[in-house]
């Protein structure tokens, strides 16, 4: 797995800190992430990203 795939999936479950969602969407904004720290872009997790991950977060029980 490329470094910059590792470091978008760092950056993008730091973002659930601990939620969980869908592994499809998960991995969708992992690819958002990853064009995003390629390119430089910042924030890395753009607003519009982080609604659409807040709105598909689902709570784990304990």
């Amino acid at each position: 797995m490329p470094t910059s795939t590792l470091a978008a999936q760092v950056v993008v479950r730091a973002y659930l800190d601990g939620l969980q969602m869908d592994e499809y969407l998960f991995a969708a904004a992992v690819w958002m992430a990853e064009a995003c720290l390629g390119i430089g872009l910042t924030p890395t997790l753009s607003e519009m990203l982080r609604r659409d991950i807040d709105s598909q977060v689902e709570v784990v029980s304990a």
